[in-house]
């Protein structure tokens, strides 16, 4: 399947998951919008995947973004939106961010059950429902 002239717009994409589904993408002629929380990590994410392909280079935008934010989510579907020509792209929105917390598992404060299922599930819903009703005036196949 040819991703050119696609969009994937990723959420948590400086690590793991994120950022493999991005430089796949990247690698079959997607363009890309990431957001991540680790802004340093996902620049270093977007020079590797440049550094794999010499001609016909997709766009690629990143920006800093907390996917619990109302704010910076909004901001960053309004960014995405003035640097692609949205309307012309198949769109794709894969949400992968997620609450890690920066130590391993063991050394981390234990949280209750419901409390870290809680913040994730705020991450998650909050992401998805801004991002899909910012970017879908701007495109086509939601109008």
């Amino acid at each position: 399947m040819s991703f050119k002239g696609s969009l994937a717009v990723i959420t948590g994409a400086a690590d793991g998951i994120g950022k493999a589904l991005a430089a796949n993408l990247f690698k079959k002629g997607c363009s890309l919008a990431l957001c991540d929380v680790n802004h340093m990590r996902l620049e270093e994410a977007k020079s590797e995947m440049r550094s794999t392909k010499r001609v016909d280079v997709p766009k690629i935008l990143t920006r800093m973004c907390d996917a619990s934010d109302k704010e910076k989510v909004q901001a960053f579907a309004s960014e995405v939106a003035k640097s692609f020509d949205v309307k012309e792209h198949r769109l794709l929105l894969f949400n992968n961010a997620g609450i890690a917390g920066g130590n391993s598992f063991f050394a981390r404060k234990k949280k209750s059950g419901n409390e870290s299922l809680m913040s994730t599930g705020r991450v998650h819903t909050t992401c998805v429902e801004l991002l899909c009703l910012s970017l879908s005036p701007h495109h086509r196949a939601m109008m």
